[in-house]
């Protein structure tokens, strides 16, 4: 196996368990290489040149680009993780354990299976890109959140961090017109807040949707909040952390294959939580696509 080591994850503290796991893969006398990524982009490289197994050590955002880089392989290969991160959202529904002991038993189990996985199509400033993504987009008010508790969660926390970012954001928040097509049906809404696209109901930092959905089930959902003032979208923070925001009668849920968003104005989107591009987007459920060595049975 390959071990994909952020240096960066968790504010640089994620590397504490560098050694103990590579101790006890040597102990074991387990077959692996170890390469520490430079940058981002460095962790897709290693992942699509690799003829291993994939391991990615660290957060979400290395867990992200090692599956857009196995996606764009040519050889088929398995995916395990080592959780170094902050917001461990893909392993809570995947039922990859997060303490250190207990997740390098889950990936020396070698248990797999076939999971989907969200392509997606967006602008980059005068280009179109396409990537992929597992757990959740967000369009209007997830990338400021995320550029919030990507510097201020090592000083506050995760969940303080994140909190914060939400709250700031949504006092500064305009609204949008949205225009979507879901399925081949069109949507309009005028003074959208913002617009979530899920694989995973777990959205970050304790936030959550109260959804029906598995990680191989070949469904996403998009969860639409619109019409709503500031004071009003701040009380609907309370719900996105008991998971019952579904309950408000200003939110348009629906399951899909593929949901097209255009804004106006142009908004920028957010995924795996890094910001990444602008509308307009389209966004596709790949079922199945992605063998991933997990717990058996989802959080």
């Amino acid at each position: 196996m390959k071990l994909i080591l952020n240096p960066a994850s968790k504010s640089g503290k994620g590397k504490k368990y560098w050694a103990l796991w590579q101790e006890k893969l040597n102990k074991m006398q387990i077959d692996f290489r170890s390469n520490e990524t430079e940058s981002l982009q460095h962790a897709y490289n290693l992942a699509k040149d690799s003829n291993e197994n994939v391991i990615a050590v660290g957060g979400d955002g290395t867990i992200n680009q090692v599956i857009n880089g196995l996606m764009t392989a040519e050889n088929t290969k398995s995916m395990g993780v080592l959780y170094a991160g902050t917001s461990p959202d893909f392993c809570r529904f995947h039922n990859i354990p997060i303490q250190p002991e207990k997740a390098l038993r889950c990936l020396l189990d070698n248990k797999k299976k076939m999971v989907d996985v969200i392509e997606i199509l967006y602008k980059d400033k005068d280009k179109s890109v396409s990537a992929y993504f597992a757990c959740s987009c967000n369009i209007g008010l997830g990338a400021d959140i995320a550029r919030f508790a990507n510097k201020w969660r090592k000083v506050f926390g995760d969940c303080i961090g994140t909190g914060l970012g939400v709250i700031k954001t949504i006092l500064a928040n305009k609204t949008f017109n949205s225009s979507l097509t879901i399925d081949n049906k069109e949507y309009v809404f005028a003074r959208t807040n913002h617009i979530f696209i899920v694989k995973n109901p777990f959205i970050a930092s304790g936030l959550k949707l109260n959804l029906n959905i598995e990680p191989d089930d070949g469904r996403m959902f998009v969860v639409l909040i619109h019409d709503l003032n500031r004071l009003k979208l701040l009380s609907v923070l309370r719900h996105l952390y008991s998971g019952k925001i579904v309950k408000n009668d200003k939110i348009f849920i629906k399951e899909c294959r593929e949901v097209s968003v255009n804004t106006c104005p142009i908004k920028e989107i957010e995924f795996d939580g890094d910001p990444q591009g602008f509308t307009k987007m389209t966004a596709k459920i790949i079922p199945g696509k992605l063998s991933l060595i997990c717990g058996q049975n989802n959080a």
